[in-house]
């Protein structure tokens, strides 16, 4: 499955208010990965983040609120966020669009409440589009071939691929 990344960069100390990002198109089944690894939050931690990714999930993250290191051991907090903070990277699987429609557009969102009580909105737009029959279909290894002559002019070939699907082509 093919994969495309918005990479989103910055120090969240100077960042806030609404970031439009440019619109990507895509065909058929595709993953979208959200690399956060690149925002700079040493300075101004994230305490909630909420993910729309534009049909119909939608992801909540609260982190950062209310940590008692006092009382609660710091193994407690990699098992809840794991090692690192969960917003790193953010993948989501998008469908083409269903029955007669060709394209489909829409538009994913983030929204981060910063510590300093700033709000980052973040908005990804997404087209997609229904895929061509050749963008479909994958890579072919041949597992075996058979030749005949079926005429004078005519040779019939039958290509086996490792799944066990045959594919038959006339060669005139």
């Amino acid at each position: 499955m093919n994969t495309t990344t918005f990479t989103i960069s910055g120090d969240t100390q100077t960042l806030s208010g609404n970031i439009y990002y440019e619109e990507i198109a895509i065909k058929g089944r595709r993953t979208i990965d959200y690399d956060f690894t690149q925002l700079n939050t040493t300075k101004n931690n994230i305490l909630r983040a909420r993910f729309d990714y534009g049909d119909g999930t939608i992801e909540n993250i609260n982190y950062g609120i209310g940590l008692d290191h006092i009382n609660q051991p710091i193994t407690y907090y990699f098992a809840l966020y794991g090692a690192y903070s969960p917003l790193l990277m953010k993948s989501h699987i998008y469908d083409p669009p269903a029955g007669d429609s060709y394209f489909k557009s829409l538009t994913a969102r983030c929204y981060i409440e910063l510590a300093n009580t700033k709000l980052l909105n973040l908005y990804f737009p997404i087209k997609i589009s229904q895929p061509s029959y050749y963008d479909e279909m994958g890579d072919i290894n041949i597992g075996a071939t058979q030749l005949m002559s079926v005429s004078s002019n005519d040779v019939y070939c039958s290509i086996y691929d490792k799944t066990g699907d045959v594919f038959n082509i006339v060669l005139s």
